[in-house]
């Protein structure tokens, strides 16, 4: 046993060498980590495609990309869109009002309730209905 501890972990000059220059070159503070600044009001509003990143969906009982023909749900884009929300507004409370505005194309708050309903647990404020 101690003549394979004694060959296993025998180092060479190159080793050392090798892993003063790995802490030389580490990063501490990652790059990626630095986002834009972007305000609620600043950005796009509407339901992304999840088939090609477009805006430009139609309005049936599904919605339906112009661009790439991909169909969607209208609850299950309704609960991406609100994650996507979520995601970039974490400090603000997930509303039928914020998410009717944030979604723009779906003409009904009352979907936006029941999808947000069935996903999601309601709490009541003094102000209204959020969810959690």
């Amino acid at each position: 046993m101690n003549q394979l501890n004694s060959q296993f972990f025998k180092l060479a000059g190159k080793h050392h060498a090798l892993a003063e220059k790995l802490m030389e070159l580490h990063v501490k503070d990652s790059p990626f980590s630095l986002l834009p600044e972007y305000s609620f009001d600043g950005l796009t509003k509407g339901i992304l495609c999840e088939g090609c990143g477009e805006f430009d969906s139609g309005f049936t009982t599904t919605l339906t990309c112009k661009k790439c023909d991909f169909v969607e749900d209208k609850e299950a884009a309704i609960l991406r869109s609100t994650e996507e929300f979520s995601l970039l507004f974490p400090q603000m409370k997930i509303t039928s009002g914020i998410i009717f505005e944030w979604c723009k194309i779906i003409r009904s708050r009352a979907v936006i309730q029941r999808a947000l309903a069935k996903s999601y647990q309601s709490c009541s404020s003094k102000k209204g209905t959020y969810y959690i």
